[in-house]
């Protein structure tokens, strides 16, 4: 919660941050999972600047026992994470915590995933930002060797249904994207094709790359300096309709 936050006096603007995995991935009460800035929550840092941050541990995480990690897999990968998070975000608007015209969404790796599948199946969120996430599952099993023959190259529609890309027409949020250097070796940019998408229908749509970092790793702090600072100009543009400054669009 923000500084000095008091419930039923004045409703905060909230983000949802959704983590990696699903499954062994998990957001705990942890230094490391609140400050990290690795493409994580840095949920302390936006709540110093005004915003609640809520972290839910949706189906398919994993701590909770393997039924409830199972849950989201094959054609439930995404929805059920999804209601878990839109009724995660209810219950807060209705404890009077959060509120409900000022709603952002972020996430990394699945969690990026599930954030722009998300903003397509609802439009409650003024804003998202999506972090080293991949958005075209076919496209990628199928470049990795990944995924059985039978799934990737004869029954197609699992992939499609659970696949980002493959909704960016109901996209209304602006989106920002945060890659590394192993989002981009391979296919050039995993995000590239949906911003092209994005901003064919004129939705606001950013990519940044930081080179000397990857997936898992190498964010450096000059990398994690600039991940947090972006998010909340971010955030501040998408929800409060701040101007976004010149140096947002500097490398």
């Amino acid at each position: 919660m923000p500084p000095g936050f008091k419930i039923q006096v004045k409703k905060s603007p909230t983000l949802v941050f959704l983590h990696g995995g699903p499954a062994n991935g998990t957001v705990t009460a942890s230094l490391t999972e609140l400050i990290s800035a690795r493409g994580e929550s840095a949920a302390f840092y936006l709540a110093l600047h005004g915003y609640a941050v809520f972290l839910p541990n949706f189906r398919g995480s994993s701590g909770y026992g393997d039924t409830f990690m199972e849950e989201a897999k094959g054609a439930s990968l995404m929805s059920a994470p999804y209601e878990d998070v839109i009724a995660g975000v209810k219950h807060l608007i209705d404890l009077g915590i959060t509120d409900p015209d000022r709603l952002g969404i972020y996430g990394s790796s699945f969690g990026a995933m599930l954030v722009t599948w998300t903003v397509a199946k609802t439009s409650i969120f003024k804003g998202a930002a999506a972090a080293v996430g991949i958005y075209d599952l076919l496209y990628d099993d199928r470049y990795g060797n990944k995924g059985s023959y039978e799934e990737k190259w004869v029954d197609k529609q699992i992939y499609k249904m659970n696949s980002p890309i493959e909704q960016v027409n109901d996209i209304e949020a602006p989106v920002l994207f945060f890659e590394t250097s192993a989002e981009r070796s391979l296919y050039g940019s995993v995000a590239t094709p949906f911003i092209n998408g994005l901003r064919s229908k004129n939705t606001e749509a950013y990519l940044i790359c930081y080179p000397k970092a990857f997936h898992n790793g190498g964010w450096n702090d000059i990398y994690k300096k600039d991940y947090m600072k972006r998010l909340r100009l971010w955030f501040d543009h998408c929800i409060h309709g701040k101007d976004l400054p010149g140096s947002f669009y500097e490398a």
